[in-house]
């Protein structure tokens, strides 16, 4: 099972969609172009074809992205060899990756429930769980994904943030107890990924991080393209930064650690 520096030394960039800002998103060059420039926590998406292949691919369509169209799970991979992305690749297999970048830490959002059983599946051909992380908005996906695979770590997903938040609210074991409670203990639960504010109301806090750092979780913030709001979150002291634009996130982080020396 992978696990997720918690209060590292500096915070770790997490290239979001492959940082889909400085690159093509989710695409072989993007994975080639974070590594060479020493980024090694990538953000990606996983999506199910129609005939069971897992792919890194971000939307449900392939309308946004490449030169085809309609539902992703309609085509097979055959089909989705033949559309093209605005450097001319297709839509990357799972497999390809984990076998072609064997250095990169993967945060795979499990886009819908077809995909989860194919997409542990390869985590496991390929022996990745010590360097993949699985995400979704879906807490109920996730749980699924606990029962189904132990030893593949997880992050937690909308429903659970909002429980834990709320725990967060009171004394640290207190705080425990309704997450113990809950069944957020234990397993392998190893970050908590949040965005700074949800409809105005601030998510990531100092709080919030106590909890996390109580129980062994690194705090991660999404998606954070705005400097200011990357010095904000480095002044809070969370464990990484999900963002769009890696090589903005380094430059602040090198900045901040300047600063405080």
């Amino acid at each position: 099972m992978f696990n997720w520096e918690v209060a590292p030394s500096q915070a770790l960039v997490i290239a979001h969609r492959g940082g889909g800002a400085e690159a093509v998103e989710n695409s072989m060059q993007s994975f080639k172009q974070m590594q060479n420039n020493g980024f090694f926590y990538l953000e990606t998406d996983a999506q199910l074809t129609a005939d069971g292949q897992v792919i890194l691919f971000h939307d449900s369509v392939l309308d946004r992205a490449t030169t085809g169209s309609g539902k992703v799970s309609e085509h097979t991979w055959e089909q989705i060899q033949q559309v093209q992305n605005e450097v001319g690749e297709h839509p990357p297999l799972l497999a390809q990756v984990l076998q072609d970048f064997p250095q990169l830490v993967l945060n795979i959002d499990a886009k819908s429930d077809q995909v989860v059983e194919p997409l542990l599946a390869v985590i496991s051909q390929y022996g990745a769980q010590d360097r993949v992380c699985l995400a979704s908005f879906s807490e109920r996906r996730l749980r699924r994904i606990a029962r189904l695979n132990k030893g593949v770590s997880r992050s937690v997903g909308m429903g659970g943030m909002a429980v834990i938040v709320f725990a967060a609210l009171f004394p640290l074991s207190l705080a425990r107890r309704i997450l113990y409670y809950a069944g957020f203990l234990g397993g392998e639960i190893t970050a908590l990924q949040v965005p700074e504010k949800y409809y105005g109301v601030p998510i990531a806090t100092k709080r919030l991080l106590k909890v996390c750092h109580s129980l062994g979780w690194a705090l991660q913030v999404w998606t954070v393209n705005d400097p200011a709001q990357m010095r904000k979150l480095l002044h809070l002291g969370v464990d990484a930064l999900i963002t769009d634009y890696p090589q903005v996130a380094k430059e602040q982080i090198e900045q901040y650690a300047l600063n405080k020396v």
